[in-house]
């Protein structure tokens, strides 16, 4: 996994990688997600600009493939054109996250296009009656972000929410498939 916690990632282009974390994740219906050990595929807490994750391939990550969080002032993070498979157990598949309200320096320009992101999320593999807890196990999440695009992007069988935005602005979301 490529993991960055530097207050700044610029100019950072990841292609072509296929990342596996199928050691953690959990194969039977019987795992309560907080005995889950933790992985993600990309990870950033920071700023980041002119970042782009495309044409990887991410499979059964169990805490999300792709997690760009705490990137206030952040700008051009492309995710684009990724295959993602069981992409996520207890966190999101996909998620930008800025923490200013969509304020003025809320992630913008932020592009998740032409992904596939098929099965994931422990409502797909756990029966949440036997245990008293429930899921955010989001497919696609935008928080506190502004004018941003999520498109043609194919969803089968996610959990929770498909495409979740929140506390945002400006934000297009067209052409994406979703089938459950």
């Amino acid at each position: 996994a490529l993991y960055n916690n530097d207050p700044l990632w610029e100019n950072v282009s990841i292609r072509g990688i296929q990342v596996v974390g199928s050691s953690n994740y959990p194969a039977g219906n019987t795992t309560y997600k907080g005995g889950v050990i933790s992985n993600v595929g990309v990870y950033s807490e920071g700023t980041c600009f002119n970042v782009s994750v495309s044409d990887c391939v991410f499979l059964e990550m169990t805490n999300g493939s792709v997690a760009i969080l705490s990137a206030d002032g952040s700008t051009g993070v492309t995710i684009k054109n990724n295959q993602f498979t069981n992409g996520n157990y207890n966190g999101k598949i996909i998620s930008v996250y800025g923490t200013d309200g969509a304020g003025d320096n809320s992630p913008r320009n932020v592009l998740i296009d032409g992904n596939v992101l098929t099965d994931g999320g422990p409502l797909r593999h756990y029966d949440c009656s036997i245990e008293d807890w429930t899921s955010s196990a989001d497919a696609i999440h935008l928080d506190n972000c502004r004018h941003s695009i999520i498109s043609n992007n194919r969803l089968r069988n996610t959990s929770a929410e498909a495409i979740r935005v929140e506390q945002s602005q400006f934000i297009i979301v067209r052409g994406n498939s979703i089938y459950r």
